[in-house]
């Protein structure tokens, strides 16, 4: 240590990779002690991305806070049904009013425990645990327990899709349609969870877990429609599946480009395009899904079609909003360089000129996407019969959307 310092820096090569620890002094300042007992006890995007370091308080601290936003996010969509079950409202009330209880009194026991560790800091003259100021290293790959929930999505929701082809009861069909948004951009975060495994083993398991989402389930909504008759629906099934094997290709490529980017460029790419960007995603997925199930909720009933609007908006606008949230995560799955290259520059946006014919083409199908959603956004929470225009300004919405989004990764791997 260097006479009248508080820090020195080692710097430890590990995978070729170049690491700094830092180690803190007798002589640390108590406020930054006490910063450091704040970071070990608090919850950081790494330690979620990896799952480890997480002490059981932390655990159940995470576990309160996402039963409170879905409860939340169920209450704020059930202000607009005109007739509620009081009883199913208390009891989600008062599991939300538990669940924040609870994160109240984690975070007034990690301010507790931060200040007695500072009180025993001082009394020691000064030594704490090293292991406290250690600089969280860049995160290369995220938590199995990740890709086991969305492996678990997708197989509940082919199994409904398949008993959909087996008994030909709607609600199956229509408790997939609840889930496919979300349960399709979380097969996308788990494609890239693990962008350097590129073993046999790993590689198999993400083919088999591409297979179980879109092939199986395809294949079963495909076979349901054939015995009822719907031949258009069952071929738009089957070519739906042919559409997912080439964006699963192109994700693969923009994966192994992934896996080249620097290591704090991957780290912020899995903590904060990942996962941040796609959970905040599901979070308005699930609020779109929650309007359905208001809908539902009000009538009573499941099957007398006046909530088919509101659930075709809903599915509608939690697709647009999967195609966003993949093109995201796509554009920063290259280097820098690439995204620089793919940028919109806003004088020609303005101006109208120096656009590439893809951006022209794209720009145009994203300007439909968003009329589109504006008018989906109006039609959720209106109950009715069956209306062929939501169904038909929907359909044009998606396959805009779905356009824009093949152009964009055809011109990301190209690049």
């Amino acid at each position: 240590r260097e006479r009248g310092g508080m820090f020195q820096r080692l710097l430890v090569l590990y995978d070729d990779l170049i690491v700094p620890h830092t180690l803190v002094g007798h002589e640390a300042s108590p406020g930054k002690r006490q910063e450091e007992w704040r970071k070990d006890l608090n919850l950081s995007i790494e330690k979620i991305a990896i799952m480890k370091d997480i002490s059981l308080r932390q655990g159940v601290a995470g576990f309160f806070t996402v039963v409170t936003g879905v409860c939340g996010i169920f209450l704020f969509s059930m202000m607009s049904a005109e007739r509620v079950d009081e009883t199913t409202l208390t009891v989600v009330g008062l599991i939300g009013l538990g669940a924040s209880f609870g994160i109240a009194i984690s975070e007034a026991y990690s301010s507790l425990k931060a200040q007695r560790g500072r009180i025993d800091v001082s009394e020691s003259n000064g030594q704490i645990d090293e292991r406290l100021s250690e600089v969280e290293g860049p995160v290369e790959e995220c938590s199995w327990f990740f890709v086991g929930v969305s492996f678990l999505f997708t197989s509940a929701f082919s199994m409904l899709k398949v008993c959909y082809a087996v008994t030909l009861e709607d609600q199956y069909w229509l408790m997939a349609d609840l889930m496919i948004p979300i349960v399709g951009l979380s097969f996308v975060m788990a494609g890239f969870y693990k962008p350097k495994r590129i073993d046999v083993g790993y590689m198999r398991f993400l083919y088999f877990h591409f297979f179980t989402y879109a092939i199986v389930s395809e294949l079963g909504a495909a076979a349901g429609d054939f015995r009822l008759g719907l031949t258009f629906k069952a071929w738009f099934a089957l070519f739906r599946a042919i559409i997912w094997c080439l964006a699963f290709w192109l994700g693969l490529k923009l994966r192994a480009s992934a896996a080249k980017l620097p290591p704090q460029g991957l780290s912020d790419f899995l903590c904060q395009t990942v996962l941040v960007k796609g959970t905040a995603a599901m979070g308005t997925m699930l609020f779109f899904s929650f309007e359905t199930v208001s809908c539902f909720i009000s009538q009573d009933s499941l099957d007398n079609g006046q909530c088919s609007n509101t659930s075709y908006a809903a599915f509608s606008l939690s697709g647009y909003l999967t195609i966003l949230t993949t093109l995201s995560i796509a554009s920063k799955a290259v280097p820098e360089s690439v995204q620089r290259e793919m940028a919109w520059e806003l004088a020609s946006i303005t101006s109208l000129k120096g656009l590439k014919w893809w951006q022209q083409m794209q720009g145009g199908f994203v300007t439909i996407t968003a009329i589109v959603s504006l008018y989906l956004l109006s039609v959720l929470g209106v109950e009715g019969n069956e209306n062929s225009t939501v169904l038909a300004v929907g359909a044009i919405g998606g396959v805009s959307m779905l356009f824009a989004g093949l152009i964009n990764m055809i011109m990301l791997v190209r690049t």
